[in-house]
């Protein structure tokens, strides 16, 4: 946990501090908030720890923020290539899993 908690902080501040979006995946992100939600259901109906409760609230809040500010925080968001990040990841990542579950 704590790596990946550093992980999403290194992320956070690079956005920040650089102001740029280049090399880092919008799909990744999108992709990672999808499984964060539906992995992390557990939060509506089972109470394990206040700590496990505050780490997966984090996780799914700072990926979306991250999401937002690619998407839409400039200058961040006129820094981002999509046609550098253009794997068609419901096709090939979305769909598929959608049905194997």
């Amino acid at each position: 946990d704590m790596c990946h908690l550093l992980s999403i902080l290194i992320l956070l501040r690079r956005l920040h501090v650089a102001k740029n979006a280049e090399g880092i995946g919008l799909r990744t992100q999108e992709l990672f908030v999808m499984v964060s939600l539906t992995r992390y259901t557990d939060l509506l109906t089972t109470f394990y720890s206040y700590y496990n409760s505050l780490m997966k609230i984090f996780f799914i809040t700072s990926v979306s923020y991250t999401i937002y500010l690619i998407r839409r925080r400039e200058p961040i968001c006129s820094t981002y290539d999509r046609q550098q990040d253009n794997f068609p990841h419901w096709k090939f990542l979305v769909a598929p899993s959608a049905v194997v579950a």
